[in-house]
């Protein structure tokens, strides 16, 4: 629950589970937020804005797990442009993009990392400056490694993530050349996301321009990854990757295409990948205007979600055990769904609805991976970008 300092006692006294739990606090600006320490039912959510000022930054609200439930919002890093998060699993590091970092007076792009308290309070650790914007970053299988997309720049970056969570100096950055068919948005390289491998053993970058997802052989002891030895998954001209994910077996990989619609299923063979089925994510004869955004990928591999932002939708299909896409649903979410996340007991998945300024929340039928709306967090700040649940240490 969410109070003002000024009624703070009052607010507990009043407060249902203040009777039945023992509870921890958190005070962010003027407010304080409650979490229950007795149960794990009540988790935090971390949504990242790219707003500045007051109604801009890193938002922290409550999360119930059992009945989906999500309030209490408030701001927990006043940073501007955080329009992508990433955590260690242990919960206890947070990174953000920082697209309004200020270094000796100068404005330019970067990241930031926080550590998370126990009361899930966010200290900034450091930040790291660099030349443009990213637009996704992630960590690697072991979190030794941040790695970032830079759409505009038409590059990806390492950073060296430090014992205490810190960052440590840029590590390396590679630029794309290449290009496609699209005149307006494929005149050049975009890579939009940098992601590894289940093995960790390569470093993937969905490049919108090029209509490619770029393999890279790569070695996380040392951080060195192979460009001449760089293989690629080949999409349809036009199609415009933006975001993929791998299969748990590691022997499929999925990519949604921003440009196009749709989604791209590829199976692995030693080091090579090839085009099996490519599924649109939007209903037969639609012809508005509409671009997807993420896709989820549910542990067992069995239903992956994408999202249309145009449509306002979340397609579900079904995978089969050779990698075939099967379409079972296309659920309405709030305005241009720009990211998706999975609650960690797995029941439920959230949107972040950008332009309705809201989080809407689905429960997940675990057999059919189908889709139901069980309700929404209305009325944010502004609109949201990212949605993160940090891993709750054990």
């Amino acid at each position: 629950m969410g109070c003002h300092e000024s009624t703070f006692a009052q607010c507990i006294a009043d407060a249902a589970f203040a009777n039945s739990f023992d509870f921890t606090y958190i005070k962010v600006g003027l407010h304080f937020i409650v979490f229950p320490t007795k149960t794990m039912a009540i988790i935090p959510l971390y949504i990242g804005t790219t707003a500045n000022g007051e109604n801009g930054g890193i938002f922290l609200a409550r999360f119930d797990t059992e009945t989906g439930a999500a309030g209490d919002l408030a701001l927990a890093a006043a940073q501007p442009g955080a329009s992508f998060l990433a955590a260690t699993t242990n919960g206890k590091v947070l990174f953000a993009v920082n697209d309004g970092l200020v270094i000796n007076g100068e404005k330019t792009g970067g990241l930031s990392a926080y550590t998370i308290d126990d009361n899930h309070a966010l200290t900034l650790l450091n930040s790291a400056e660099m030349s443009g914007v990213l637009c996704h970053i992630s960590l690697d299988n072991t979190e030794k490694w941040l790695l970032g997309a830079a759409y505009s720049r038409g590059t990806f970056s390492l950073w060296p993530v430090q014992a205490d969570g810190s960052l440590g100096e840029l590590h390396r950055t590679v630029k794309h050349e290449g290009h496609s068919v699209d005149e307006r948005r494929q005149k050049e390289a975009h890579p939009h996301q940098t992601i590894t491998s289940p093995d960790n053993r390569s470093l993937c970058v969905a490049d919108l321009g090029m209509d490619k997802v770029m393999i890279y052989p790569f070695d996380a002891a040392s951080g060195t990854l192979s460009t001449d030895d760089a293989t690629a998954a080949q999409l349809a001209p036009g199609a415009g990757p933006r975001h993929a994910v791998f299969h748990p077996s590691g022997n499929f990989l999925f990519v949604v295409n921003e440009l196009d619609n749709t989604v791209t299923a590829f199976r692995k063979t030693r080091d090579q990948y090839e085009a099996i089925q490519s599924i649109s994510t939007v209903p037969e004869g639609f012809d508005g205007s509409t671009w997807t955004a993420e896709i989820l990928l549910t542990p067992d591999g069995k239903f992956l979600y994408a999202t249309n932002r145009g449509h306002h939708s979340i397609a579900v299909f079904g995978v089969s055990d050779d990698g075939a896409l099967t379409l079972l649903q296309i659920a309405a979410t709030g305005r241009f769904p720009q990211h998706i996340t999975f609650s960690p007991c797995g029941k439920w998945l959230l949107s972040a609805d950008r332009d309705e300024a809201a989080v809407s929340i689905f429960r997940i039928d675990p057999d059919q991976g189908t889709l139901q709306q069980s309700g929404v967090l209305p009325d944010l700040p502004s609109g949201p970008m990212c949605l993160l649940f940090p891993a709750l240490a054990e």
